[in-house]
């Protein structure tokens, strides 16, 4: 772990804070791992709404965050699981058999989304539409072996 302090000073003229430069490579980072976990635990995982995501942090854990920073924060999530998500699928499509398994997946007030289980290495999708729907349009052309759902379909 590398620290990295900005220093701040005061204006003479003016009465405006300066800080000193960061690093090109270090981003501006409020939150850490831990309400970075628990925002991913209450939105993603539990589907429990922005607001009361919001509420509990703010009120239980003690955390000041605005609506915006809990958006960044599932943003910076989905970014930092982008890259495995899409190696995982590449596996998956590699394989000469893939077995599926999909299930209804409710998300707030919108209609169900579906989520996804391949056992061929262990990854999941949440996505708005059916698996069938999904294979149709995105992975008819890239799969490269069988899909083994768990139901009986004509693709």
């Amino acid at each position: 772990m590398v620290l990295h302090v900005q220093y701040v000073r005061r204006c003479k003229k003016c009465g405006e804070l300066v800080y000193a430069p960061l690093p090109e490579d270090v981003r501006r980072n409020i939150f850490g791992p831990g309400v970075l976990s628990l925002v991913g635990i209450l939105t993603g995982m539990l589907n429990t709404s922005k607001r009361k995501a919001l509420a509990m942090i703010n009120e239980v854990f003690h955390v000041p965050m605005s609506l915006g920073g809990l958006s960044n924060c599932e943003a910076r999530i989905a970014e930092a699981i982008e890259k495995p998500y899409h190696d995982t699928l590449e596996e998956v499509r590699r394989q000469a058999v893939a077995h599926a398994d999909e299930t209804g997946w409710p998300r707030g007030n919108r209609e169900r989304d579906w989520l996804w289980a391949f056992t061929v290495c262990a990854t999941c999708r949440l996505q708005n539409r059916s698996i069938i729907e999904y294979l149709r349009h995105a992975c008819h052309n890239h799969l490269n072996g069988r899909l083994a759902p768990d139901l009986i379909v004509n693709l």
